[in-house]
């Protein structure tokens, strides 16, 4: 059972105590929360999604659980989104859960070289979360792809427990995959790289008014950076969210990079 797998703490709990049941089904609920030192009622009542653990509680079952750390930073995370009543203390445990399960999702995968993440496997993972029961055939057009290239995307994204195929649907592991600014892996590296060829190759391909390019060289003091790429990062998802797949097939990719051009001054 993955925990990076749920957005709701109580979801997780009922679904790790079942499982316990299952495999011992002579220990029941009640004995469980004694050998947890933990009220039974409350635990019946958050399982079945009613209340809420206080945050030591919670900091007891981790261990009880045997959780590692970053499975039981991910718990208490859980819990301060559902529980906290002030939006920046929620949006800080949204901000850090992202950043687990971007560690759990792509970090533990350790792709080498030869399994680099091209453009277009996030691009199918993109329109399998707007259109599951799109077809290969229908994405390689989509793409300008061949069906054989995609089908081994798909078969990759497989491997990687990015992607699952479920009743003839393509499922993506999340419906969204957010590179946080700590992030070393080396698939979202291969992935930047990737994106950059191919935005080359759209400007030598494409005519100027199917797409467009702007830069700009300016300077900028170190305290105003973090404050700069969330502004950037607000205006990219309220104009991108405008659009469904409903509203038109093609598929565009809006960019930002932030770069030093300069080098860092050394001081003698």
């Amino acid at each position: 059972m993955i925990i990076f797998n749920y957005t709701c703490y109580r979801n997780y709990l009922a679904d790790r105590f079942k499982a316990m049941k299952a495999e011992d089904p002579k220990r029941s609920l009640r004995q469980q929360a004694l050998s947890l030192d933990i009220s039974y009622t409350r635990l019946w009542e958050v399982c079945q999604g009613k209340g809420h653990f206080r945050s030591g509680t919670i900091q007891k079952l981790a261990y009880g659980l045997g959780l590692k750390d970053e499975e039981s930073h991910y718990l208490l995370n859980l819990h301060k989104k559902a529980c906290s009543k002030d939006k920046d203390s929620s949006r800080e445990a949204k901000s850090e859960l992202s950043r687990l399960r971007y560690q759990h999702q792509y970090e533990a995968l350790k792709l080498d070289d030869k399994r680099s993440q091209q453009w277009y496997h996030y691009t199918i993972l993109f329109l399998a979360s707007k259109e599951p029961h799109i077809k290969i055939e229908t994405l390689a057009q989509r793409l300008s792809l061949s069906s054989d290239l995609i089908e081994q995307a798909v078969f990759d994204l497989q491997r990687d427990s990015l992607l699952t195929i479920e009743d003839g649907k393509l499922v993506p592991f999340v419906g969204y995959f957010k590179v946080m600014d700590q992030a070393q892996s080396k698939a979202i590296r291969n992935f930047h790289s990737s994106m950059i060829h191919k935005s080359i190759h759209a400007m030598t391909q494409r005519p100027v008014n199917e797409r467009y390019f702007c830069t700009h060289i300016f300077t900028l003091k170190k305290e105003r950076y973090e404050k700069l790429i969330n502004s950037i990062g607000k205006f990219i998802a309220e104009e991108t969210g405008k659009d469904t797949a409903e509203d038109s097939k093609d598929v565009f990719c809006l960019s930002a990079q932030l770069f030093p051009l300069s080098l860092p001054t050394e001081r003698l």
